[in-house]
């Protein structure tokens, strides 16, 4: 009477667009070749046209998801071209980017020697400086301990000049 896992009713019943689409999705689902007579044994003998009807409606239908599924692999192709370009764009921007910085980082080592350099000249030239003021330093404290020495003989001169003078004179009063 009834045929439960593969077929509708034994009996002829209307057959509808609907179920010869549902039988052709069992058909796909179980792997089994789609024709007319394929689908009139599962369905028991119905109308040849409704069946017909019904597998040309379902290969549109399947021929429709085929092109939606390329247009989505088409999408998706020009997304990965898309993210590939950019992955490819921002590697080149990273590398300028790194050459940019190590060419910086460069220039700064160079100004860095550079400057170290001329520290190392302006201390060196201190210290020369301070060399020479201590040694101008020494060569002043002595000269003013000269110029004292000096000083002090120059007074003892003055004050013998001074006793001379009067000894000339008291000889010289003495004399006439």
């Amino acid at each position: 009477m009834f045929n439960m896992i593969w077929r509708y009713p034994m009996k002829k019943i209307p057959l509808t667009l609907e179920t010869v689409l549902d039988a052709c999705a069992l058909f796909e689902t179980q792997s089994r070749q789609l024709s007319v007579r394929a689908m009139r044994d599962h369905l028991g003998g119905s109308a040849q046209e409704t069946i017909t009807e019904g597998l040309r409606v379902w290969k549109k239908k399947k021929e429709s998801e085929q092109s939606l599924i390329e247009l989505d692999e088409s999408v998706l192709k020009t997304l990965i071209a898309w993210a590939q370009g950019q992955r490819t764009r921002a590697a080149v921007e990273l590398r300028l980017e790194v050459t940019e910085l190590q060419r910086r980082l460069l220039e700064a080592d160079e100004m860095s020697s550079l400057w170290s350099a001329e520290v190392e000249i302006l201390g060196n030239e201190r210290d020369l400086l301070r060399q020479q003021v201590a040694s101008l330093s020494a060569i002043a404290l002595e000269r003013k301990e000269q110029l004292l020495r000096l000083e002090a003989q120059h007074d003892a001169l003055v004050d013998q000049v001074g006793d001379l003078r009067r000894q000339l004179r008291m000889k010289k009063d003495v004399g006439s």
